[in-house]
C-alpha cells in the first residue's frame, strides 16, 4: 500500500500552480487508484482513497474544473473503483461543492 500512497503524494506536489490543466495529474492518481484497487484489500483501499481525496479535488473551484473532476471520477466509477457512494462524497470534498 506504501507505494501507492507514495505515487499519489508525488503526483500531488506536481500540483502546484491552480493555473496549470491538473486533469493528467488527477488522470495520473485515477491510474494508481484503479491498480491498488484489484490489488489491496478493501480496507487498505480505502486508506489509499482517503489519501487521494484531497489529491483528485486540490484546486478545484470552477466549474471547468468541476467538469473536468467529474470526468476522472466517471471512470473510476465505470472500472468500479468507486461506487456513487463514494462519488458523491468526493465531490464534497471539492471547493465547487458550494454550488451543488
Amino acid at each position: 500500500m506504501n507505494q501507492y500512497m507514495v505515487q499519489i503524494a508525488a503526483i500531488e506536489v506536481q500540483m502546484i500552480d491552480p493555473e496549470d490543466d491538473l486533469l493528467p495529474m488527477r488522470k495520473a492518481i485515477a491510474n494508481v487508484l484503479k491498480k491498488a484497487h484489484r490489488r489491496l484489500s478493501a480496507g487498505a483501499f480505502a486508506k489509499l482513497l482517503d489519501q487521494a481525496v484531497p489529491a483528485l479535488v486540490k484546486y478545484c473551484g470552477c466549474a471547468e474544473d468541476f467538469e473536468k473532476l467529474e470526468h476522472v471520477l466517471d471512470d473510476l466509477y465505470d472500472h468500479q473503483v468507486i461506487d456513487s457512494t463514494g462519488y458523491k462524497e468526493i465531490e464534497t470534498h471539492s471547493a465547487c461543492n458550494r454550488w451543488l
